[in-house]
This record gives structure tokens, C-alpha cells and sequence, in this order.
């Protein structure tokens, strides 16, 4: 440390032998060499003096001490651990990842934390943190890839795709606004961090701004053992083995969690298949409504919009079984009835409100939802083989030309 630096105080870490922090008079530095070499470990953390340090241990966090500031909590301290020659002559290093917690709660962002002026600290990350590096910054798609111990694919996150795979807007040349999105990956040169929500993947999104999508969630994973892959496209570039480890404040047995899990499982696998039916019904509504309009002169379809409006009808009867469209907020469910996606959206949060075996009921009410759906789903089937069918047959009855240039004139 220079000869102006008055340092108060310095503490071992005991998980990793010569590895030295300091509380000084302006912040905080670290030395790898016990003592010879220092360097700031100042991060976020305002110039204040730190009257004291402790390493949590078991949690693997440091804990600071300031003099005006608080108290101040460097979460996963993992990399530091693993910092060798091997990781700083390589061009990419995944770090191994420390134990994650399964339990609920989750932290502000910056930018929110900033939006609502939050005066007091926010919450350490919830889920599985994930460390990884970059020499350079990567050209191409870097993905992060979750496995379970038997080398099944839970989920993939991109930096080129969203959590639904539909790719990124936007483009590397313009500004970005301070917005940043938790789901996607960061690709930058020198550390990286991402945190895996240890969510299985979610419904299909049909609606970006239906009101209900938060609840679209996948189940979280359970305790157990896992595996991550940092790709390079499909190209394999490091991998590291984790455990998921129970909250110890909660009594669930493994059995009782996978009861939860497999009927979770089960209802976001209904979830998907009306989800899907959504966004045909809404893309056929949607072509039939285009083609037939972009006709000037309706006389020379009247044949035609005899025929779709009858495939129209049928549509919106099943696309009102499956959804509350006239709900745009969730008090309007308080006058407008759910229906299937909502009912089951409703029951999903209650099976995972708590970490137990789900009642008979539960089980009972997913039976239920899901013949009711069945029932709409092979009407929707009917309607798309028969009606659809006739609609485009009688399209081709009229020679009508698909791709008209000059039809958007009239």
C-alpha cells in the first residue's frame, strides 16, 4: 500500500490461505500474495473509512464495517478464490460456482433502485450466480446452458436472444438505454456475472404486455446436483458441476418437493398447449382479417366473407374460453370472469407459494382445467381442419391473387 494509505484494520480470509483484505481510511484492497502485493477492491463501494471486515465464511461473502456509510456486504467471493495463473493466461474462464440457496426473494436493480431512491441496501442476488471471463470481447453468440445431473437441458440464455429465444432488439451500434435485462448475458472483456433465477423455462409468451405474465414462470429447480456450459455458438468452451442446496428454514422433504415439481411440471406443459392456441387463433384471425380487407371492391369476395365470417365467430367463442380478453390489469378479473389460462396461472401461484406437498385439491383442480381445456382445445382442432380448410378452398375457387402490389392502393 502507498505511505499515505492509513489502514484500520486486516483480515485472512479463511478459505483461502494468504489471501489478505484491508479496511483503510478511503476504502478497501486485497492482496493475493499475503501482504507483498495490494490492489483496490473498491467496486461500487463509496470513498469511506472502513473501521472493520469479516469473512462470512460459510456464505463466502465479505462483510465491511464504514464509518457514515453503513454496512456494506461483497457477495461471492468465489473468483477470488479461484484466481490463478492457469485462469490468467487463458482467453475464457468459467469460475466455478459456489452453492446456491433455493429459496424465494429477489433483488432491486440498479436502475430501479435509483428510480425509487432507495435509501437503504438491496438484497444479495437470489439464485444460481454464475462468474465467467473474457481476454477480449467475444464475437458471435455466448450462451450459458443449465443441465441436471443426468445431462438433460433445463435452459439456455443467450446474449443474441431473449429467454424465449426470439432475438434480441436493437443494434450494438446505437445507445442502449440504463435498462438492463436480468435474462439476457453479458459478453463484455473481464468479468461477467449471471444469475440463474433456477426457473425451469417459462410458458410460452403469447402477449408482452398481458397482465398476467409474471406468472408464466417455470418451476425452480430442486435440490440437487447440476452442471453449466459456456458456449461459444455450439461450440463448448468450459464446464462446471453445482448443487442446489434446500433453504434450511424449510421442513419439505425431497419427496414432497417432487411432488410440487412434477404437478407444476404437468400444469405448465397445459399452460403451453393453451398458450399455443392462443397464438393461432389470434394468427389466423389475423390473416383472414388482412386478406379479405385488402380487397377494395367486397362484391367480388362476398362468397369469401360468407365463409370467414362464420371462421371468425368460431375463434373468438374458443379464444374466449381460453383467455379474459377484456381484462387488461388484474382488478378486471374482479368483474370479468377468469378463464382457463387465468384459472390456471391463479393455481400455479398457489402450488408455489410455498415450499409443500401440494393438497389433494390442487391435484384435483388440475384434473379439472385441464378436460375443460380439451374439450375447447378439439373444437379449436376441428376448426382449424374444416373451416380454415374452406376458406383457403374457396380462396382458390376465386383465383384470388395471395400477393397483390397494387391491393394496398384501393
Amino acid at each position: 500500500l502507498k505511505e499515505n494509505v492509513y489502514t484500520r484494520c486486516v483480515r485472512e480470509d479463511p478459505n483461502r490461505k494468504n489471501l489478505l483484505y484491508a479496511g483503510t481510511e478511503t476504502g478497501v484492497y486485497v492482496s493475493f500474495d499475503n501482504g507483498d502485493h495490494w490492489q483496490s477492491l473498491q467496486l461500487n463501494l463509496p470513498v469511506t473509512p472502513v473501521h472493520d471486515l469479516q469473512v462470512k465464511k460459510d456464505l463466502q461473502e465479505l462483510v465491511i464495517a464504514t464509518h457514515g456509510r453503513g454496512f456494506w456486504v461483497l457477495d461471492d467471493l468465489t473468483p477470488l478464490y479461484q484466481i490463478n495463473d492457469s485462469m490468467a493466461n487463458a482467453k475464457q474462464w468459467l469460475y466455478q460456482p459456489r452453492v446456491a440457496i433455493r429459496m424465494e426473494g429477489k433483488q432491486l436493480t440498479e436502475e430501479k433502485a435509483a428510480e425509487i431512491h432507495l435509501q437503504e441496501g438491496t438484497n444479495a442476488p437470489n439464485g444460481m450466480i454464475v462468474n465467467y471471463y473474457f481476454r477480449q470481447r467475444p464475437k458471435g453468440e455466448i450462451k450459458l446452458v443449465f443441465y441436471t445431473a443426468a445431462g438433460d437441458s433445463i435452459i439456455a440464455f443467450s446474449n443474441k436472444n431473449d429467454k424465449h429465444g426470439n432475438k434480441l432488439k436493437g443494434d450494438d451500434k446505437f445507445y442502449k438505454g440504463p435498462e438492463k435485462d436480468t435474462e439476457v448475458l453479458t459478453a463484455d472483456s473481464g468479468m461477467n456475472r449471471f444469475v440463474w433465477d433456477m426457473n425451469y423455462p417459462h410458458t410460452r409468451l403469447f402477449d408482452e404486455e398481458w397482465w398476467y405474465n409474471d406468472a408464466l414462470a417455470g418451476p425452480k429447480a430442486m435440490p440437487g446436483n447440476y452442471s453449466v456450459r459456456l458456449m461459444k455458438g455450439d461450440t463448448l468452451l468450459m464446464q462446471k458441476n453445482f448443487s442446489i442446496v434446500l433453504n434450511p428454514k424449510v421442513n419439505a422433504t425431497q419427496t414432497d418437493l417432487q411432488a410440487q415439481f412434477d404437478l407444476m411440471m404437468q400444469l405448465n406443459k397445459e399452460m403451453n398447449t393453451i398458450t399455443t392456441s392462443i397464438i393461432k387463433i389470434r394468427s389466423v384471425r389475423e390473416q383472414v382479417n388482412g386478406f379479405t380487407n385488402s380487397f377494395g371492391d367486397s362484391t367480388k369476395i362476398k362468397s369469401l366473407k360468407a365463409v370467414a365470417k362464420p371462421l371468425l365467430d368460431s375463434l373468438k367463442a374458443i379464444e374466449d374460453t381460453l383467455i379474459q380478453v377484456k381484462a387488461i390489469a388484474g382488478e378486471d378479473v374482479l368483474r370479468f370472469p377468469m378463464q382457463m389460462i387465468e384459472r390456471m396461472c391463479a393455481l400455479q401461484d398457489f402450488i408455489r407459494s410455498a415450499d409443500s406437498r401440494p393438497p389433494m385439491q390442487q391435484y384435483e383442480v388440475v384434473n379439472v382445467l385441464t378436460a375443460r381445456t380439451n374439450t375447447y382445445l378439439k373444437r379449436l382442432d376441428a376448426i382449424l381442419l374444416k373451416q380454415v380448410r374452406a376458406f383457403n378452398v374457396e380462396v382458390a375457387r376465386l383465383n384470388l391473387p395471395v400477393v397483390d402490389p397494387a391491393r394496398g392502393l384501393k
